[in-house]
Formats: C-alpha cells, sequence, structure tokens
C-alpha cells in the first residue's frame, strides 16, 4: 500500500489539478546501478505560472495587449486590477454591514415597542386586579411578565451584536 500511495497521489493531483505540472523528480536525478538516488519514487509538483502579469501563459495570459506583452507594464496593471476588485469587494462588505445594521436596528425597535405594550398591559391588568381580585388578570400580569422579559433579552442579544458590526 506504501508504493501505491505516491501514484495514487499524483493521479489525482494529475485529475484534480490539471494547471499544476508534474514532473517525476527522477528526471534530472542521477542514477546508479538503475536505481535513482534522489527522489526514489516522489515526484515533485511545480506550479507553470512564474509571477503574475509576466506574459501571456505565465498567470498573465491574455488580458490585453499590454499585459500579454509581459514586463513591469504587464505587472503593473495586473496590481491595478487587483487593487480595484478589493475596493469593490470593500465597498459591497461595508454596503452588507449597513443593511445588517439597519435591519438590526429595525428589530430593536420592534422588541421594544413590543416590551412598551407589555408592560402597558401588566399596568393595565393590575390596576384591574387592584378592583375586581379576579385570578384571570393574575395570570395575565405573570404572561405579560415573560414576554416582557424574553423581549428585554433578545434587545440585549440585538444591542450587544450590533456593537461587533
Amino acid at each position: 500500500m506504501a508504493s501505491r500511495l505516491p501514484s495514487m497521489l499524483m493521479q489525482a493531483i494529475r485529475r484534480y489539478l490539471p494547471w499544476l505540472k508534474v514532473e517525476p523528480a527522477t528526471a534530472g536525478a542521477r542514477v546508479v546501478g538503475g536505481i535513482p538516488r534522489a527522489g526514489t519514487g516522489t515526484e515533485s509538483v511545480r506550479n507553470r505560472s512564474d509571477t503574475i502579469g509576466s506574459g501571456e501563459g505565465k498567470g498573465g495570459g491574455g488580458g490585453g495587449a499590454i499585459r500579454s506583452s509581459g514586463g513591469g507594464l504587464g505587472q503593473r496593471s495586473q496590481v491595478l486590477e487587483e487593487e480595484y476588485f478589493r475596493q469593490e469587494q470593500a465597498k459591497e462588505l461595508k454596503q452588507l454591514r449597513e443593511a445588517l445594521h439597519s435591519m438590526r436596528q429595525g428589530k430593536i425597535e420592534y422588541h421594544k415597542k413590543q416590551l412598551d405594550r407589555h408592560l402597558s398591559q401588566i399596568k393595565k391588568h393590575e390596576e384591574m386586579f387592584a378592583k375586581d381580585k379576579d385570578v384571570k388578570h393574575k395570570v395575565h400580569i405573570e404572561s405579560h411578565k415573560e414576554s416582557a422579559e424574553a423581549h428585554q433579552q433578545y434587545i440585549k442579544k440585538l444591542e450587544k451584536g450590533l456593537k461587533k458590526i
């Protein structure tokens, strides 16, 4: 099994990473008496592209006349292009953060309104309980207190998450 592992690995590399150039390590190795002395059965993997923007087929490939000619201008245009896309990505990320922030603000406002509604209902049922001492008002008070507590906890959770954005 140990002798098959490198060949299985190389088959997987050739199949799933075709853009990598795979060369046997024994290609340039010294052979003494039919036995390779360097690399014993393993293979080296080398990336085909040397530097980005250094001409066609070198990672900059066919991105326009300047880029395909290679040299300093090709590399500079590659750097400018990467900088542009980084800036665009940063803008999108900022917009997503702002949208998330406003969404959470809306949720916080909604739950604060619900909390106020529950507190006013608690006050109303306490006044009614004081007048007629009916047990149903006590049940409503407890129910509204539980709901108000749940809203308070959720508001705290949302505000804590809002600070992280």
